[in-house]
This record gives structure tokens, sequence and C-alpha cells, in this order.
């Protein structure tokens, strides 16, 4: 795994918006290393409850790591945020205090050639968040007639 430290963004808005309470339950739809979920359980003393969702399983390793000292108060999920419903469904969670989305690529996608996000390195044109699927940007670009990436990318 790639070392990695990740400060995230908003943590001071994030913290007013939801303002945590504990006893709470909090969605974090884009866990990524976790920093904004970290920051809500210390807010609370870990007296929350998190249902941390990625579609990264990267991801998600580096934020268990990252939050391991509140691991009994985090569900960790492998999901994507459009499967919300499903997801909590699964968790037999039906009353939410606060949902977060950090919407957006993660350095760590960015900054690790293999995985074909940026063009500072020449690699693979991958671009895939959920490494299982079986469509890379490669792929689908060659694949599709100059008309399909129109709609794509407009």
């Amino acid at each position: 795994m790639i070392p990695f430290f990740h400060q995230p963004v908003m943590v001071k808005e994030v913290l007013y918006w939801l303002n945590p309470r504990e006893n709470g339950v909090y969605v974090d739809c884009t866990l990524g290393a976790g920093g904004h979920s970290k920051a809500l359980l210390e807010k609370t003393k870990g007296k929350i409850k998190i249902i941390g969702m990625d579609w990264d399983e990267q991801s998600l390793k580096i934020a268990k790591e990252n939050l391991d000292t509140y691991k009994e108060r985090i569900n960790f999920v492998k999901g994507n945020f459009k499967d919300i419903s499903l997801i909590l469904k699964r968790c037999k969670m039906s009353n939410i205090d606060g949902i977060l989305y950090d919407l957006g690529v993660s350095s760590l996608q960015l900054n690790d050639p293999e995985r074909g996000f940026s063009f500072r390195y020449s690699s693979f044109l991958d671009m895939r968040i959920d490494q299982n699927q079986e469509l890379t940007a490669a792929k689908l670009i060659n694949k599709k007639s100059c008309r399909e990436l129109e709609d794509i990318f407009f």
C-alpha cells in the first residue's frame, strides 16, 4: 500500500453544518482516508456512529488504519453513494442525523501512476475508482463512437 497522508478540506465547515451530537448516526458517503469522519468522532469524543462508505478498496483500507481507535463506532462499507438507500437498509439504519458527501477524486487516486488518473505520469488510462470494475477509461474511449463520447463529456 502507498504511504498516504491526507489533510481533509473544509473540516471546520463540515463540523459546523453537521453539528454532530452524541449518540447521533452520520453517513460519510465518500470516506476516503477518513479525515472528516475522524473530525466528527473527535468532536463527539467517539460517542456517535458512522457509516463510512467508499467505492475504492484502497481508500477503505487506509481509512480503517486511520480510524482504528474508533473502529467499534464505524461500519466500513465498500459501496457507491448512489446506493445509499440499499446500504443503509443493509446496515439496518433508518434514522440518520447527518450525511456528508465530499465529491471528487482524491489525491490518493491522482498521485498513484497505476490508477491512470493524471497527466503527470505516462501510464495506462485506467481511471477506475473501483478497481474491480471491468471497464477502464482506455476501453471506453476505444469502444465508443465519437458521438457517444461527446454525449459522455457534455
